[in-house]
């Protein structure tokens, strides 16, 4: 039997995926649910079947890109992603590796595609292991931040009834197994249950989305201004770093060198505004996130120049250092 291609997988699932797998996708995908699930026919016994494998996969999809973004944002999640290793025989192969080093893929994605999400169990242990901390109990203690800080509601966890939403969740997961991989023909759907559990796996869901929140973007602005104003802040930041090496690499050129990166890096700048501003008016043209979407794509291809100009800058400095008569 041939060996399966996970590059090749991992790029397929990106394809399919328009907008961010964790949360953009799966509450359109929840929301679509939600609205056939209300119209759907009390007599559609049949039909309703299919709504606990929609969920599941939500829930899927949700926890790998969940994975991959955490693993992805470096220590110590990157690190803690080696425990993967020992507890599942995970193991990369050196197309994988080469896959990963030119960026085809990343590691974060590679560990999400890999792991096993059949389960609330197998969830729990994922995460767990990423984060390196219970998951589940972390869970029971996450409020939403929106409603706290924007509405003014009370500091509750988002999840009130931990065993009915834990349970109901264990439940669609049971639900999907038999009606993908049995006939059941005793097991009638029951429209209450299938519901119940429905609403309890967006409550799930809206609660390890604000989790991840907390770990990746710790007091992350919420509104659109305060979120267009922390971007700009960002991206002047990391324009003030980029100068900063600039200043430093035309020490090291004679002016023939110098006129001609002067002019490299003149062009690179109207690029990057040119970029950036195809990038926001693709995804926001017109609306408030603009001012978001502008300078994020602006610092993204900044701190891009900046890591490719302070390994050629380390290279000078070392040049630099051998050339000295005393080497000091």
């Amino acid at each position: 039997m041939a060996r399966r291609n996970y590059i090749e997988d991992i790029l397929s699932v990106r394809l399919r995926s328009e907008l961010s797998p964790r949360w953009g996708s799966a509450s359109l995908r929840l929301l679509a649910l939600d609205v056939a699930l209300q119209n759907l026919r009390e007599s559609a016994s049949e039909l309703i079947k299919y709504f606990p494998i929609g969920v599941v996969a939500v829930l899927e999809a949700f926890f790998r890109s969940a994975i991959a973004e955490l693993v992805d944002h470096g220590p110590p999640y990157s690190e803690n992603a080696a425990c993967f290793e020992k507890d599942k025989g995970l193991r990369l192969d050196f197309a994988l590796v080469l896959a990963i080093q030119g960026k085809k893929i990343t590691l974060g994605e590679l560990v999400g595609h890999l792991v096993p999400c059949k389960s609330l169990e197998d969830i729990d242990r994922n995460m767990s292991t990423v984060l390196q901390t219970s998951f589940l109990e972390r869970l029971t203690t996450t409020t939403d931040r929106w409603a706290v800080e924007v509405e003014g509601a009370e500091r509750n966890p988002i999840i009130q009834d931990v065993a009915r939403i834990f349970g109901d969740v264990e439940e669609i997961f049971r639900l999907r197994h038999v009606y993908c991989h049995e006939i059941a023909d005793l097991e009638k759907p029951d429209p209450v249950n299938i519901r119940r559990c429905f609403e309890s796996s967006s409550i799930f869901l809206k609660a390890a989305d604000q989790l991840i929140w907390d770990v990746v973007a710790p007091g992350a602005p919420l509104t659109q201004s305060a979120m267009n104003q922390k971007a700009s802040e960002d991206f002047h930041s990391s324009s003030k770093a980029l100068d900063a090496v600039l200043k430093e690499m035309l020490g090291y050129l004679n002016e023939e060198d110098k006129k001609e990166f002067l002019a490299a890096q003149v062009a690179w700048e109207k690029f990057r505004e040119l970029d950036a501003m195809a990038s926001a008016n693709r995804w926001g043209r017109g609306g408030t996130i603009w001012g978001t979407l502008h300078p994020r794509h602006g610092q993204a291809i900044t701190e891009s120049r900046l890591d490719d100009l302070k390994r050629e800058l380390a290279v000078q400095r070392k040049s630099a250092s051998r050339a000295k008569p005393d080497g000091s």
